[in-house]
């Protein structure tokens, strides 16, 4: 049992089950179009009556700040709107995530919806408790960039203290709540465990398998690099007409959906990942002296 099996078995259940990517994607998409269409529109109706370049990335800092002087109502209806929002796809990305883990977990998979109303209240509660936890990581980064601020002085050692290792810092804290969180879930839905105890599990988990670490990294590096995409696309773009911005669209979605599926492969490879190590412990805990055979990769 390996952490590249299960890798490969993430991108089968990625063909298996398409409608739970594009379920992913939909959310994202559908929250963009929300929150941005309305900013798109506000700048739009600001610029209507200027003489902004064809190419916008040659319109100058002025303008943009007279533009914004004159859009500050709408944009700041469009901002507080996408504020609002923000906690209302967290919670449903986090149900959509639990579903997903329920619908490909291996052995006794539920549908997605059942999955959802039998785990949702407790994919919530999940989801809340290392949200707070990401926050305190947050304020204790900041807390200790202010004191290296304080102890060391110097362009070189500002650059290595607060552009190197906080950031560093930062992501790597980061990524262990999310690779917990990954595994938290997978404890919940396979073990229909307590949230509490779903957390500690979380926690002790990637310390108890390299697998789980590897394979995390292994998405992480994936998903890193398609995040990524769509900005080396744009950074490319050599004049944003009309044409070409709809062109670049095009491509960013293609990357998002993409993106979604990387999703949907990860939450599965971690969940039947959990199943297979778990299984294959609690066999030798009942016959500690047969060799035992973890579950299969793919139902």
């Amino acid at each position: 049992m390996e952490w590249r099996t299960h890798f490969r078995t993430g991108f089968t259940l990625i063909r298996r089950y398409p409608w739970l990517t594009v379920g992913l994607y939909a959310l994202g998409l559908g929250f963009s179009v929300v929150v941005l269409m309305p900013l798109a529109v506000a700048v739009e109706r600001a610029t209507a009556d200027t003489a902004l370049p064809l190419d916008l990335r040659e319109v100058t800092l002025g303008s943009w700040w007279a533009v914004l002087r004159e859009s500050s109502e709408s944009l700041g209806r469009t901002l507080l709107l996408g504020f609002l929002l923000v906690p209302l796809h967290g919670l449903v990305r986090a149900l959509l995530l639990v579903g997903t883990a329920a619908a490909l977990q291996p052995g006794r998979p539920c549908g997605f919806w059942e999955g959802v109303g039998r785990y949702g209240a407790r994919g919530l509660g999940l989801a809340l408790l290392l949200l707070a936890a990401s926050l305190l990581w947050l304020v204790a980064v900041v807390s200790f960039s202010s004191l290296l601020a304080l102890a060391f002085s110097g362009e070189r050692a500002l650059f290595w203290t607060q552009l190197v290792l906080v950031p560093v810092l930062l992501i790597a804290g980061l990524a262990f709540i999310d690779l917990a969180h990954d595994y938290a879930r997978a404890a919940l839905v396979v073990g229909d465990e307590a949230v509490g105890r779903a957390v500690r599990i979380g926690w002790r988990f990637p310390f108890h398998s390299q697998h789980a670490r590897r394979l995390y990294l292994a998405w992480f590096g994936l998903a890193v690099g398609l995040w990524l995409l769509p900005f080396v696309l744009d950074a490319g773009l050599r004049i944003a007409t009309p044409r070409a911005i709809m062109g670049l669209f095009a491509l960013q979605q293609v990357a998002l959906l993409a993106r979604a599926g990387v999703t949907t492969g990860w939450v599965g490879s971690s969940v039947r990942l959990y199943a297979d190590i778990t299984d294959r412990e609690q066999l030798a805990a009942d016959k500690p002296g047969e060799p035992s055979e973890p579950r299969a990769s793919v139902a």
